[in-house]
């Protein structure tokens, strides 16, 4: 019976030393199994340390289950594989998905105007598709191209749209508000810093494509 036991705590001491949180919680279930087994087998059993280790199994059943299903492969359609490419590097597909869940798709016909300057901007886009560009006084100063986000300043800062954005051709964008984005991303802190991230390359991208503008003209 001693056996049980001992079998028991260095099966813990294992799980301790396990890296992926997944073959913690199976080393986790094994250990408390053999508890459970010790404390029943004993000449007079003690079933209160039976019933918390059998409470202590399933809870750690429910997150195996649950990690098992969050690791299952993600088939992305063709659009979604783009924007995997194109932008959300820094995330796995599946926390793309998720991101894609809360947003919508729009599409922008030429010459209409998506952002109003001056004006508040309550959301964030991602042109998929198409071709837009900032226009101040009437002047195009800048396109953004597909992967490119547009309100991704204001997303970061809570400013006014500095410009029109207008859609140059028919254009498929990805628009989310940002109040829910923001809520989001704040349950989701490493979610967060790598759209924070991805924001931030955006916007030396745009940086640097304006600047070799200014340059070259």
């Amino acid at each position: 019976m001693e056996a049980l036991i001992h079998s028991a705590n260095l099966i813990y001491l294992v799980s301790y030393v396990m890296r992926d949180i997944l073959w913690l919680r199976v080393f986790t279930v094994i250990a408390a199994a053999c508890l459970i087994l010790y404390f029943y087998f004993l000449p007079y059993p003690l079933l209160t340390p039976v019933y918390w280790n059998i409470l202590f199994i399933a809870l750690n059943v429910f997150w195996i289950v649950r990690l098992l299903l969050e690791r299952r492969p993600v088939q992305l359609t063709a659009e979604e594989k783009q924007l995997c490419e194109l932008v959300f590097r820094l995330v796995s597909p599946r926390e793309m998905i998720s991101l894609l869940k809360i947003g919508k798709w729009k599409t922008a016909e030429a010459n209409e105007r998506l952002v109003a300057g001056g004006s508040e901007l309550d959301v964030l886009m991602l042109i998929h598709s198409g071709q837009a560009c900032l226009i101040v006084d009437g002047v195009k100063t800048q396109t953004v191209n597909p992967g490119q986000f547009m309100g991704s300043i204001s997303f970061i800062t809570d400013e006014i749209a500095p410009a029109d954005l207008v859609a140059l051709e028919p254009t498929r964008y990805l628009q989310w508000k940002k109040s829910s984005l923001k809520r989001y991303l704040t349950k989701n802190p490493e979610l967060h810093a790598a759209i924070q991230e991805t924001l931030n390359i955006d916007l030396t991208e745009k940086l640097k494509t304006s600047w070799l503008q200014k340059t070259t003209s």
